[in-house]
């Protein structure tokens, strides 16, 4: 059985802005957690489907003692959440081959 791909996750400062940064092979994408623009999570998802084609993968959550904590509960329920769609989504996916 082939293991999953991992995109780490890490929790950082970005211009003053708490940001969770997803490590895709080919680019970094940022994420403001203190923003109502949702036009960065379109294209988190849109690479996060792009990266199904080739094969189910897994988002690492945070690795840090991130403060305020609050940040790092969200991103890690976040993250978890995105992981059982990623598999239900695979699930749907490989079903139909």
């Amino acid at each position: 059985m082939e293991s999953k791909r991992i995109i780490p996750t890490r929790l950082e400062k970005v211009e003053g802005k708490d940001c969770i940064i997803f490590s895709f092979e080919n680019e970094e994408l940022i994420i403001d957690l203190n923003s109502d623009n949702q036009d960065s999570l379109k294209h988190l998802f849109y690479n996060m489907i792009h990266e199904l084609f080739n094969g189910l993968f897994e988002i690492e959550k945070p690795k840090s003692s991130y403060e305020p904590k609050l940040f790092l509960d969200i991103a890690n329920d976040y993250i978890g959440k995105l992981n059982n769609e990623l598999e239900e989504i695979w699930k749907k996916i490989t079903s139909r081959t």
